[in-house]
């Protein structure tokens, strides 16, 4: 019993004897023994084993699914935290080696956007020299358990690489290795495309339990919400980074106005505009006030008509910044319901347009120039 328990490995251990004391068989049962049987009453031993390995099984599906939860809360905090894929992918990977009775090592594999190439994405445990040979393979049927299991899209199983067809041109880095068996499972993303594959090696012949794949194509499910999100996340920072390139470059910024607390937000390049700091945040009759006089009132009465109405406006007028500065700008906005039909905010977008006003009137200047040039020269004639 103290070697069992000091294993840490759940196996249930049934005492059969006919000689050791009730007070020493309670003493094993208190002690972690599953049961105790009299060799006189051998006809308990059958129902006894077969309870004792459902309980074992049930015990080990609750560590599963306690294992798993706990892997998809810190994935999910990681993935808000802004932690890399990297990182995310070798957590899951760790998490799901621990979920083996066997020892077992895990790697994942992602495909490239065409669907032709897998990739290591990592395999903390496996030989520097295996990660090296397998670093790119070919999505296709013949280059190991990865490259068929992406081709096909389903588990592949090779319990002895040494014979598999599926593992002729790596036999013998395999051997090297010490890799003797590899199975894969697909990862797919929402729409079913594969996104790469999660592979379990281990350093003899081994096939996988009905358990063991259960808890390999939980950990894929970990594994294709990682990458779909953080991909996702990726893609939000690029298209926010050319968003402020064009906003820098146009001199346009975004603004807000909730309802019903008349809460202002201005982005940044709005601020710039207005000549104040980043992030402030001006009440209603501030942000009207920096209109000139003349288009003040225009401005009051188009935005309220856009509240009420939901008459969406597009108007270019003139502010003063708070430098004293007279900017041309353009406004633009409309009315956002809810499911309900309430308004919920005005919003919309505002440009410096300052630029294309000197143009307008240095090619008014311009114009009136070349008139009155024309006009004296026909005086003269």
């Amino acid at each position: 019993l103290e070697i069992l328990s000091a294993s840490g490995r759940d196996i249930p251990l049934i005492i059969v004897s006919g000689t050791i004391g009730e007070s020493v068989a309670v003493d094993a049962m208190l002690n972690g023994a599953a049961d105790y049987i009299l060799k006189e009453n051998l006809i308990r031993l059958g129902a006894a084993v077969d309870r004792e390995i459902r309980e074992a099984d049930v015990r080990r599906q609750k560590r599963l699914y306690d294992s798993l939860s706990q892997a998809q809360t810190e994935v999910l905090e990681m993935i808000l935290d802004g932690v890399t894929l990297h990182t995310i992918l070798e957590r899951i990977v760790k998490s799901a080696q621990g979920l083996f009775t066997s020892r077992a090592v895990c790697s994942i594999m992602l495909a490239n956007p065409e669907g032709t190439m897998l990739t290591m994405g990592v395999g903390p445990e496996l030989p520097e020299e295996f990660l090296r040979e397998t670093e790119q393979i070919p999505i296709r049927e013949g280059f190991g358990s990865c490259g068929t299991c992406a081709a096909l899209g389903k588990i592949v199983i090779v319990e002895d690489i040494a014979t598999h067809p599926d593992w002729a041109m790596f036999a013998e880095l395999a051997d090297r290795c010490c890799v003797r068996s590899c199975w894969s499972v697909p990862v797919f993303s929402s729409d079913r495309g594969v996104l790469g594959t999660m592979s379990v090696y281990h350093h003899f012949i081994h096939g996988p339990s009905p358990e063991e794949l259960r808890a390999v194509e939980s950990a894929t499910k970990l594994v294709s919400l990682a990458i779909e999100r953080t991909r996702e996340a990726e893609k939000l920072q690029v298209s926010e980074s050319l968003m402020r390139i064009a906003s820098e470059a146009g001199h346009i910024g975004g603004w807000t106005v909730d309802i019903p607390e008349m809460r202002i937000t201005w982005s940044d390049q709005v601020c710039a505009i207005h000549g104040v700091p980043p992030g402030h945040t001006p009440g209603l009759e501030e942000a009207l006030n920096y209109y000139t006089p003349e288009w003040r009132g225009k401005m009051a009465a188009v935005f309220e008509r856009c509240l009420k109405e939901g008459v969406s406006f597009d108007e270019e007028m003139e502010i003063i910044t708070a430098g004293g500065s007279r900017v041309w700008i353009r406004s633009i906005g409309e009315r956002i319901l809810d499911a309900n039909g309430v308004v919920t905010r005005v919003q919309g977008a505002f440009q410096d347009t300052s630029e294309k006003h000197q143009a307008m009137e240095e090619a008014e200047f311009f114009a009136l120039s070349q008139r009155r040039a024309e006009e004296r020269t026909r005086a003269n004639e």
